[in-house]
């Protein structure tokens, strides 16, 4: 029996005792009543249980909000997706916009969006040259006349000026999460925050950022030198470590699949008691978080058929 190592999808199906954090971090966002941008980081080690998390956080998110007359827009955008800062930000506009499809009251919004996804996607300028290419034509094609660096410069604050009044006119709440940023480049790490912070950093909008603290702050010491750690708190308003898992309930997860490797074996093979004594006296260092367990776990039930004549500890 392999264990697939992929993220919960329920609090129903929390091992961790994490639904309860889960829950008051869906909370306390719900509660944030402030017109300005807010953003949270959900700070955990790869393999920890942040996605699973968020999961649970979009769950209660749901619930806590399900009788509310201006319910929130709740967005989840996955930046490993795309190959480089132009897509990245065309894609996650086009994310946004695609959330208002069909709400006839507000289409404008989502054009706006899609509009201002379009023209930021496009802008590479050439020192000296401006915009180049098939980037030049489109954009032609979208203000309908060719602009100097500074004149699009304009347009384009113009257009997110605009976007910003719909958003307050349409009373519209965001809240984004954005999954794996620890698993991007230096480079598009740092385009995820640039996104963040100067970007999209609309009214009435919520972001819950969940990566790796070490690999993020390394990262964001080539855009502030040295110190990625201060650049990343100017971001970060609020941060929630994940909650550490403890020993014992590693134990109680290790020995309940171990039950389930060897459920067909006889009681003298195998001997939970053992298997509990080893793990708290040689395997548990090694083991930080569910990713290790499960990978324990799949080298264990791989070679249990080899050895079923053996006793199991031995093993």
């Amino acid at each position: 029996m392999f264990n697939p190592d992929v993220p919960i999808k329920s609090s129903n199906d929390d091992l961790l005792d994490r639904k309860q954090f889960a829950k008051q971090l869906a909370r306390s966002i719900l509660d944030y009543k402030q017109s300005d941008s807010f953003n949270i980081g959900l700070y955990g080690k790869w393999g920890s249980g942040k996605t699973s998390v968020l999961n649970m956080t979009v769950e209660y998110l749901l619930d806590l909000s399900k009788n509310d007359v201006n319910k929130p827009e709740i967005i989840r955008f996955n930046p490993w997706m795309f190959t480089d800062e132009s897509q990245l930000i065309n894609q996650f506009f086009k994310q946004l916009s695609s959330n208002f499809i069909g709400k006839k009251d507000k289409k404008k919004l989502g054009d706006q969006l899609q509009i201002l996804g379009d023209v930021l996607g496009l802008t590479t300028f050439v020192p000296g040259v401006g915009i180049l290419g098939t980037a030049a034509s489109k954009l032609l094609n979208i203000f309908g006349k060719t602009l100097s660096n500074s004149a699009l410069n304009k347009n384009i604050q113009k257009i997110k000026d605009d976007l910003v009044s719909e958003i307050k006119k349409n009373n519209i709440k965001f809240i984004i999460l954005i999954d794996d940023i620890d698993r991007l480049s230096t480079i598009d790490i740092q385009s995820v925050f640039k996104l963040v912070q100067s970007i999209a950093d609309f009214p009435n909008t919520i972001y819950l950022l969940a990566f790796d603290y070490d690999i993020v702050t390394r990262a964001l010491e080539e855009v502030q030198k040295d110190n990625g750690e201060s650049y990343l708190e100017k971001i970060i308003q609020t941060p929630f470590n994940l909650p550490v898992i403890s020993e014992v309930k590693i134990t109680q997860i290790f020995i309940s699949e171990l039950n389930k490797i060897f459920k067909n074996i006889p009681e003298d093979k195998f001997d939970t008691n053992a298997w509990a004594e080893l793990l708290h006296g040689s395997i548990s260092y090694y083991l930080q978080s569910l990713r290790d367990l499960a990978r324990l776990n799949n080298t264990i039930g791989s070679g249990a058929n080899s050895v079923r004549d053996d006793h199991l500890t031995s093993y």
